[in-house]
């Protein structure tokens, strides 16, 4: 900055000085060209001295004026017929750098490849360029720098704003006679190693922002093919310029080791001098050192790039090394705070405010990671002053500073001022995200044929790569990023190429990868505190090892976490300990008053969560579990088929997977099998959730055809013996199919057909990787706590009442739930073993989370599902809820997509849950009761989907009391007709992952009590 200062003091000596160059410089033209040229005008210099003002906006970051300002510049830029000239690459450049640092990274790249276009066009002007004998720097003035010394031996090279080029043709004469097009002569000054700088920079942001993609773009190659050339004087110290330029591109062409080859050679000119290159290149070397992870030669190279930076007054190359360096700093477990920050930010409040108030932020997040709270908070303020009043926080910058807030508010114990601060993090980083604009990038590859099928697997492997320990320990922002952001359609498309290349075991675990992120990308902090509630409260046995080592990392990293956590463990098993609802006043206070204290237990661990989400620590996405094809097909029992689903924008797929074999097939289009299963379920009665059926409905056997047709078409027209072979069937529903009663689709027989149901054991999951069961053991369930309210309005209460005396009279422990409850159901919930909710759950038309499970406390705090996400960890085992509603019970006349069960259902499984009987449609009568009580009563002897297929079995033999069923008009009939027909049994969904119970039945339970 200052020296571009300087320079605008020295232009009233521009006439003079460009007179004796010119005249210098014309003596090593040739006698024609001078002719041509001519020597009484001074040459004009590019680029100008508004190209240098907006420099100086630039480097003390106002970025939006020197955006303004860069574009003006490029106005004046030299235009030939052929288009600009490369002094257009600075402009370019330089405009990019503004949008760069603004977060604009489309715009940022779209000026990086017009920069490197014209560095193709005219890739021989260094070969015009009349270059000064090499000399050292003697010149006073220079701040030294603070945070040294420097382990190099760091010899600046005097290199003059002003090189002469000749511009044109000397030999026009001879064009005019064989034809050509007539370009006269014409020198100019140029800034020659400024254009060479900004090259480099221009490829190596390009890099940067296009990630692993770049090497698959054609301009990548005709940038090192032209650079290849080595188009620069021979034997002349320049080629140390294209050396560096050369070593920029093969890094952004993915070939490494050369890169570290030629950047080396271009450290330094004739091996003697640092130049105007030289910041950028250390820095180059420094990222491609630490993307190896050679840590120790990443940070000194990073350090070197700070020290030279400062020589040449490139405070851009200085705040980013700077960055660098407190990463590698921190990924590789170094105490304390980075060492050259003090000194460095000291240094940097008379150069660059820009740099300044980055490094106090770098300064805050160091004293976030060493728990110094109060220092962090305080740089943060300090940094927010300095900024006070410029363009700094506009973007890259001010994103920082909301993650440092954000940090220091959690770290704080301030989770409102915390939570402002993250989404305002998240607003900047769904447009400026490298990783996010990486992923569609490489989709636009695959989509825009670009590389083949092979080539994108590879690409999306990594792009969509599930976040790792790495990813968490460089990046943390970037990871959330990506994990929180929907990017649908480049799994989509990776999906299709496996499918494209014949792999269809990856294609199946994409899909499940698909649903996960589905069901991420609705959750706070995309899934992060979901994770590390798992990793930091679940059953060790359900997370893996690698997961229970994060917990002992995590535990050792946080103790003031691992205090609270083993405080609220220690509630909870008193709490359990003893009864559901105490009768005895005391025991009542005492439990309310434990409750009232996990509950801020609990809190306080939630905002320690959203600190450690912020933070480098790795955690697991245990839940729902990744899906290894092969580990699940080999651990699926011999009689088990999984019947998997899934709708793309483009179109519906499906697999069957058994023990030893799978299949997979497309299926008619979404919009088809939406109708096709609205037909259905309108063919079964379902106009409206309220409406009474009159019961001749229930003799019309439309929907026997409909059903039979509708599972032939579902799975590939397989042999109905097919379903002989097999006890159980496992479905992955996918969009409007988690509508349709599988149970009741009809199998054909030579008699007719027979509900599916009656052949196989059915139950669902949301994920192919919940088919089986994880490792947590069978508990007792032996507390069943009921919610007794009316399943349809018009119910009376003596009927419910009845419903839980039966209910009493067949398990051993029955609790009735009354409002208000001991402490909210998200606290209460845990110690509650399974709970059924005979009540009308009228709130299912809000969000997939925003619904109370237990409906006694609905409208209350910690009653929603998104509540029950929260700590306390846990649920109940089983959760049964007859009077859920969906769109089936309207026939799909609502336009909802199944999301919302795939989600609310997930979302359920999150908490700990592993059983759950839920309602397509409510019918709110007696046959609703008595499923209930049959299944409940089964359970403790066999696993769900038994107990469930026993209990159909029982319903429908048994007679209708059509008093008791207000979706049915009551008529007079001489004989009652039975529930056989599906209304009354095939609207329940049970979701279970197939956990045998105890040995033993209720014998065991008590004992296990």
């Amino acid at each position: 900055m200052r020296r571009n200062r300087e320079r605008a003091h020295r232009c009233c000596l521009v006439g003079l000085l460009l007179a004796g160059l010119l005249l210098a410089a014309t003596t090593l033209l040739p006698r024609e060209a001078m002719a041509q040229f001519g020597t009484g005008l001074p040459a004009r210099e590019y680029p100008g001295l508004d190209y240098y003002q907006a420099m100086d906006e630039y480097l003390d970051g106002d970025f939006r004026s020197a955006l303004r300002d860069f574009r003006a510049a490029g106005n004046s830029g030299i235009k030939t017929d052929q288009g600009r000239w490369v002094d257009s690459i600075c402009y370019h450049t330089m405009v990019g750098e503004s949008l760069f640092q603004l977060g604009d990274l489309p715009s940022a790249l779209e000026q990086y490849t017009q920069a490197l276009n014209l560095l193709i066009a005219h890739r021989h002007w260094m070969l015009r360029v009349d270059f000064p004998a090499l000399g050292p720097d003697n010149r006073s003035g220079r701040r030294p720098v603070t945070w040294g010394p420097s382990g190099r031996a760091t010899n600046l090279g005097r290199f003059p704003y002003k090189y002469p080029i000749l511009q044109g043709r000397p030999d026009n004469e001879r064009v005019i006679q064989q034809g050509g097009v007539v370009a006269l002569p014409e020198f100019y000054m140029i800034n020659a190693h400024e254009i060479a700088r900004c090259s480099a920079v221009a490829i190596r942001r390009r890099r940067q922002i296009m990630g692993i993609a770049c090497p698959h773009d054609p301009l990548t190659t005709q940038v090192l093919q032209a650079l290849s050339l080595r188009p620069a004087p021979p034997n002349h110290w320049s080629q140390a310029w294209v050396s560096v330029q050369l070593g920029m591109a093969y890094a952004a062409a993915g070939k490494t080791e050369t890169a570290i080859s030629e950047l080396s050679r271009g450290i330094q000119v004739g091996e003697a001098f640092d130049h105007p290159l030289t910041p950028v290149t250390l820095l180059q070397l420094g990222q491609i050192a630490f993307e190896q992870k050679q840590f120790g030669p990443a940070a000194n190279y990073f350090f070197e790039a700070t020290i030279s930076g400062a020589l040449f007054e490139q405070y851009d190359v200085v705040e980013e090394a700077f960055r660098a360096g407190l990463l590698t700093h921190l990924v590789t477990g170094q105490k304390g705070l980075y060492p050259p920050l003090a000194a460095a930010t000291d240094w940097a409040q008379r150069e660059s405010r820009w740099l300044e108030v980055s490094l106090l932020l770098a300064a805050a997040q160091n004293s976030s990671e060493i728990n110094e709270t109060g220092a962090a908070a305080a740089f943060v303020e300090q940094a927010r002053r300095r900024a006070a009043r410029s363009q700094i926080l506009l973007g890259a910058v001010g994103a920082r500073m909301q993650y440092a807030n954000a940090l220091v508010n959690y770290q704080a114990g301030n989770l409102q001022a915390g939570d402002a601060a993250f989404s305002s993090l998240l607003a900047y980083q769904s447009k400026s995200s490298f990783r996010l604009f990486e992923i569609g990038l490489v989709d636009r590859l695959y989509t825009g044929g670009a590389v083949t099928d092979r080539i994108a697997d590879g690409l999306y492997q990594r792009a969509l790569r599930e976040p790792g320990a790495s990813d968490w320990a460089v990046d943390p922002v970037e990871t959330l990023s990506v994990v929180l952001t929907p990017h649908l359609p480049a799994l989509e498309h990776w999906f299709e190429a496996s499918l494209e290349r014949k792999e269809p075991q990856r294609a199946i675990e994409i899909a499940d990868r698909i649903r996960r992120h589905r069901f991420y990308t609705t959750l706070p902090m995309g899934g992060r505190l979901l994770a590390l509630r798992w990793v930091l409260e679940a059953p060790s046995e359900t997370i893996g090892p690698e997961a229970v080592l994060q917990r002992q990392d995590l535990m050792g990293a946080y103790p003031k976490y691992a205090a609270l956590s083993k405080q609220a463990a220690a509630i909870k098993e008193n709490l359990q300990a003893g009864p559901l609802l105490p009768t005895d006043d005391d025991a009542r206070r005492a439990q309310s008053s434990a409750l009232q204290e996990l509950a801020q237990l609990s809190l306080a661990q939630e905002v320690l969560l959203r600190e450690m989400a912020l933070r480098r620590s790795a955690s697991d996405f245990v839940f729902p579990p990744p899906l290894d094809f092969k580990k699940l097909q080999a651990a699926l029992p011999e009689n088990q088929l999984v019947l998997s689903f899934l709708n793309t924008s483009r179109g519906a797929y499906a697999f069957l997977l058994g023990k030893s074999n799978y299949s997979t097939w497309q299926l008619e289009a979404p919009a088809k099998v939406r109708a096709q299963a609205a037909a259905f379920l309108r063919s079964l009665g379902h106009l409206d959730g309220n409406q009474a059926i009159e019961v001749q409905k229930f003799a019309d056997p439309t929907w026997q055809e409909i059903g039979k047709e509708f599972l032939r078409r579902l799975v590939n027209n397989a042999n109905a013996s097919v379903w002989d072979k097999f006890d159980e069937l496992v479905v992955v529903p996918d969009g409007p199919l988690w509508y349709v009663p599988f149970e009741s689709l009809q199998i054909a027989e030579d008699s007719g057909s027979v509900p599916l149901i009656s052949k196989v054991r059915i139950r669902y999951v949301p994920t192919v990787s919940l088919s089986l069961p994880d490792a947590r053991r069978a508990g007792p369930v032996a507390e069943t706590a009921v919610v007794a309210g009316a399943l349809f309005p018009r119910t009376p209460p003596e009927i419910t009442d009845m419903a839980v005396a039966d209910l009493k009279s067949g398990l051993p422990r029955v609790t009735r739930l009354t409002d208000p409850l001991p402490a909210s159901s998200h606290v209460f919930s845990p110690l509650c073993d399974r709970v059924l909710v005979l009540d009308d759950m009228l709130d299912r038309s809000r969000g997939p989370y925003d619904w109370a499970p237990l409906q006694v406390d609905r409208g209350k705090a910690g009653s929603t599902l998104d509540s029950w996400l929260a700590l306390p960890w846990g649920a109940p085992q089983q959760l049964v809820l007859p009077g859920f509603h969906t769109a089936a019970e309207d026939g799909l006349k609502r336009r909802t997509s199944g999301d919302e069960m795939f989600l609310a259902i997930t979302g359920m499984m999150a908490t700990g849950t592993r059983t759950i009987l839920l309602s397509r449609w409510r019918t709110g009568g007696q046959s609703s009761f008595d499923l209930m009580r049959e299944f409940t009563q089964e359970l403790p002897y066999t696993v769900a989907a038994d107990a469930w297929q026993r209990s159909v079995q029982l319903i429908r033999a048994s007679e209708l009391d059509l008093a008791r069923e207000p979706r049915v008009k009551e008529e007079r009939l001489d004989r009652a007709p039975n529930a056989d027909h599906p209304f009354f049994w095939s609207g329940y969904l049970l979701v279970d992952t197939g956990l045998h119970p105890l040995p033993g039945g209720p014998d065991a339970v008590a004992d296990a009590k």
